[in-house]
């Protein structure tokens, strides 16, 4: 979204999910107002509950990523 290019996933993907923990980290930072609003309004991006802890920890030791809030 700083790139300015959201658009791109659509693109891409198509359709987009996205777990609950990271459209919370995506919506709450205030300062960011403008990518809020567009992450918001995206009518591509679907926000889903992880119910799957093991999914979660296999995919975040492939791709080493951390930062998710459960």
């Amino acid at each position: 979204m700083k790139a300015g290019q959201l658009e791109l996933l659509q693109k891409l993907f198509g359709v987009v999910y996205i777990p609950k923990a990271v459209y919370r980290e995506l919506t709450e930072n205030e300062a960011f107002s403008e990518e809020i609003r567009m992450v918001q309004e995206c009518e591509f991006l679907y926000v889903e509950e992880v119910d799957n802890g093991k999914s979660v920890t296999i995919l975040r030791n492939f791709t080493g990523f951390r930062c998710w809030r459960e």
